[in-house]
């Protein structure tokens, strides 16, 4: 189960804190999130994974979706406060290169800059 909230940073971050673990049946929830709330204003995201547990293959998958609409649009996705079970996995999966793993929101976000 996976707890979800959201909030600007900036004119075009939004940050999503992840709290839980990002399993199959909450992929969609997250998606279904993001495409309400990824507007038109932001083009940028940062994911908070400071509380995240762990994360699906589906959840992995979702996630380089979304940094591929969102480079279309000039966009980033960026990852901070990653825990290491997780940082694990994106690194043997190699996705730690695609996204950018980040000591802190701020971090993350002026990264984007």
């Amino acid at each position: 189960m996976i707890d979800i909230q959201t909030y600007p940073h900036g004119s075009d971050v939004l940050v999503v804190m992840l709290r839980g673990d990002l399993g199959v049946n909450d992929v969609k929830d997250l998606q279904a999130r993001l495409d309400r709330e990824m507007t038109d204003e932001f083009n940028k995201l940062v994911l908070d994974c400071g509380k995240l547990n762990s994360i699906s293959s589906m959840g992995l998958g979702m996630l380089v979706r979304m940094q591929s609409r969102l480079k279309a649009k000039d966009g980033e996705v960026r990852l901070a406060n990653v825990q290491k079970i997780v940082a694990e996995v994106l690194a043997i999966m190699k996705l730690d290169k695609v996204f950018g793993i980040y000591p802190s929101i701020d971090a993350a976000a002026k990264s984007m800059a």
